[in-house]
């Protein structure tokens, strides 16, 4: 079997993001191999731990996957800071043709746009894909599940950070549909209730307690960070839109520090989040063509914390881009990266205590754990693309890595595996649910 074909039956979709399918990424020849090692967002740790233990198995997995793709350069792009990971890639590649790209600590180092300019020198141009300018980009914790797969084991585990208001803080390897708060009572919280952010602080989503009982662990979910309920992020998020709106139209004061230290428009994007938080008083979204620059926003967030204001240039965004699905196309040219970008790159220590968040900085997971679940349930939806179809039947016997839900072969999407062996006990639109017996 063909390494595009295991890649597509084992279910891999890219673990650092959105989670688009493997298997149609690496389905088109591109020069570059550009791999994100970056883990740009503070408190995320598992793409760290992947590049100490799995150094060998990284390296041995891209040559395999530039032969695929017919890329001429390999470059992993990470922190300058991640001494240990450096080492390990570097005694890992020996002679073979692969390069690191050695970032300063900053946010979002790990943006696809920002990490191909790092890595490379180029742009892709406005309304333009990595492919079209001939780069591949992929995440450590993809790479690593490909190497699982080349060895015949499906995609089923969760490699996993926690850290925040827990006793311990830990590298964690799960299965598939495992419920957070197994994960939390693993890491032993320090606190009766607590809210929750999937993913990181900056763009992950914010959960509280009472959410927590039935949210699963996904194939995406690279950390889990625990913070005390009415934390400052989840006050943030929960601020209501169309109050956002109405502190935006009373009080944006046009400063221009969203603008200015935005990281697309660092690297020469004609993207003005001042602008649109002007015209979003007095202008109409689907004819002013200021709102199109909206949809060249990555959301990362640099705008919202750097906003003397305390507004959120982010969350309008998010509104214009929705308003504008499928009506308009990105436009615009690149112009010149900005000459004083590396004294304007926002440090992830610097964010940490613009997010307050600084405190857990120190908690780097030393310990690892592979823990088990007695019950998993697990999502059809773990992708971009469209939502797979269960295989399965109500009471059926399932086996580890036995396929359960699967898209068909001409759509976007990705198989799903069970997790652990059992008895289906209940299945619905959205979800499997196993049980062991």
């Amino acid at each position: 079997m063909e390494l595009l074909e295991i890649i597509s039956q084992s279910g891999i979709v890219g673990a650092g993001g959105a989670g688009f399918p493997t298997h149609v990424k690496l389905g088109v020849k591109t020069e570059w191999l550009v791999v994100n090692g970056a883990e740009c967002e503070p408190l995320i740790h598992c793409d760290k731990y992947l590049m100490r233990t799995r150094a060998n198995d990284i390296v041995k997995t891209l040559l395999e996957m530039a032969e695929i793709i017919e890329a001429k350069n390999i470059v992993i792009g990470l922190k300058k800071a991640y001494l240990i990971e450096i080492e390990a890639l570097n005694k890992a590649i020996g002679s073979h043709p692969i390069s690191l790209c050695l970032m300063d600590s900053f946010y979002p180092a790990g943006d696809e746009q920002v990490l191909i300019y790092e890595a490379t020198g180029d742009r892709v141009p406005i309304g333009k894909l990595p492919k079209d300018i001939g780069v591949t980009v992929s995440n450590v914790s993809t790479i690593c599940d490909i190497a699982d797969a080349i060895k015949g084991n499906n995609l089923t585990t969760r490699v996993l950070s926690i850290v925040g208001e827990v006793e311990t803080p830990l590298i964690l390897e799960v299965p598939i549909g495992i419920s957070v708060l197994e994960c939390i009572k693993e890491a032993k919280a320090t606190l009766s209730r607590f809210s929750v952010i999937l993913g990181g602080p900056m763009m992950g989503k914010i959960y509280s307690f009472e959410q927590l009982s039935k949210l699963p662990v996904t194939k995406t979910v690279n950390s889990i960070i625990v913070l005390p309920e009415g934390h400052y992020l989840e006050h943030r998020q929960n601020i209501k839109l169309e109050h956002m709106i109405n502190q935006t139209n009373s009080a944006c004061i046009q400063c221009r520090e969203c603008t200015e230290l935005c990281p697309r428009f660092l690297i020469g994007h004609p993207l003005h989040p001042h602008r649109v938080m002007r015209n979003i008083a007095m202008g109409t979204i689907e004819t002013d063509p200021v709102f199109e620059e909206s949809l060249l926003c990555c959301e990362c967030g640099v705008c919202d914390y750097v906003c003397p204001m305390h507004l959120s240039p982010r969350r309008v965004n998010q509104m214009v881009k929705r308003a504008l699905a499928g009506k308009k196309s990105v436009k615009g040219e690149l112009r010149g990266v900005v000459r004083n970008r590396p004294f304007r790159k926002l440090s992830t220590t610097r964010l940490s205590y613009m997010i307050d968040v600084h405190k857990y900085k120190h908690q780097e997971p030393q310990e690892f754990r592979c823990i088990e679940s007695k019950k998993v349930i697990i999502p059809l939806k773990q992708h971009i693309g469209k939502e797979s179809s269960a295989i399965v039947s109500l009471n059926d016997l399932v086996k580890l890595g036995d396929l359960i839900a699967q898209v068909d072969p001409q759509a976007l999407g990705a198989n799903i595996h069970a997790s652990i062996s059992g008895k289906v006990i209940h299945i619905d639109q959205h979800a499997i649910t196993i049980e062991k017996v």
